[in-house]
Parts: C-alpha cells; sequence; structure tokens
C-alpha cells in the first residue's frame, strides 16, 4: 500500500481552506476525541498563525486521510555560556509532499 504525506499549509494552496476543512472532518478517531478535534477544529489555524505544522498521510489509491503528524515548536532561551564554539547551525528544511510504500 502507498501512502502520501502532505503538509496542510500545501494542501490549502491548492485546494483551498473551505475544502481541506471538509476532508479533516472526515477524519475519525474514535478512541481518541481529543485528536479528533484537533485535526478537525484546530489543525489548519494553528498552521496558519504558524503555532505548528501538520502533515496529512493519506491512502494513494483512495486519498483517505489514514493518519497524520504535528510538529510544534516552542522557543527555548539557551545561555551563551551553553554554546560551545564548535556548535553547528542547521536549517531547517520543509517536508514536500512525498510517497511511501509499506
Amino acid at each position: 500500500m502507498k501512502y502520501t504525506v502532505s503538509n496542510i499549509l500545501d494542501e490549502i494552496d491548492d485546494g483551498g481552506a473551505e475544502q481541506l476543512q471538509a476532508d479533516l472532518s472526515t477524519f475519525s478517531s474514535p478512541q481518541n476525541a481529543e485528536i479528533e478535534d484537533f485535526i478537525r477544529n484546530k489543525a489548519i489555524g494553528f498552521a496558519t498563525g504558524k503555532l505548528s505544522i501538520t502533515y496529512l498521510v493519506n491512502n494513494s489509491e483512495t486519498g483517505d486521510i489514514v493518519g497524520f503528524f504535528t510538529l510544534t515548536h516552542k522557543s527555548i532561551v539557551v545561555n551563551a555560556s551553553n554554546i560551545s564554539n564548535n556548535s553547528m547551525i542547521v536549517s531547517p528544511q520543509r517536508i514536500t509532499k512525498s510517497t511511501y510504500s509499506l
């Protein structure tokens, strides 16, 4: 089975927020109402507000949302005394739409 992973901001760009909201409303998590509430009611607002980003995992054959994961960030304070002179800075990269086979 093949899966596609896509960023919900890209989905908004491709089909609009209304279409994405309709798609997200089909996701069901009977064992965890909090998860269902997040994806249906908060994920888009959190992404557009830059609080987090959600990636949808879709069945490539049917297009059904089979899962999702959300990455969030929180600012932290790092004192200069805790930074090594040998520290390496890594730039974040945006995950683009990808297809995976299991």
